[in-house]
């Protein structure tokens, strides 16, 4: 397997589990109410093991040129950094946000606002082509 593919693989990951979304405020939730965020994030984690699995499946018979292997190795290499970003994100979340409400009023305004860009910006997207 060519090494240049699961870095690119990684790299746009990467941006993907880094953008605010509804996991993100999933674990940022579980965070505040003071109670440990691992059951959040394994929660999380299984649904992208289900997609991911689903993924495998239809991959590996659409893609004749890509071993499923490759296609599972890049599930894994996902799925281990949307944990990671979760996890780390939750226990932020509790430590940083729930002392400091302005703190959590500003991470609330920038990630709606950021969702809100996003959404506009696949709107125009959809709209233009």
């Amino acid at each position: 397997m060519d090494t240049t593919t699961p870095a690119a693989f990684l790299a746009v990951d990467l941006l993907l589990v880094f953008t605010p979304g509804a996991d993100w405020a999933y674990a940022i939730s579980a965070g505040l109410r003071g109670r440990t965020v691992v059951p959040a994030v394994t929660g999380l984690i299984a649904g992208h093991a289900v997609h991911a699995l689903v993924a495998v499946a239809g991959l590996a018979v659409i893609v004749a040129s890509s071993p499923a292997a490759q296609t599972g190795l890049l599930s894994t290499v996902h799925l281990t950094a949307c944990a990671v970003v979760y996890l780390a994100v939750g226990v932020l979340a509790r430590t940083v946000l729930s002392s400091r409400p302005s703190a959590a009023r500003a991470v609330t305004r920038v990630s709606g606002a950021m969702m809100i860009a996003i959404g506009g910006f696949l709107l125009v997207g959809r709209l233009a082509g």
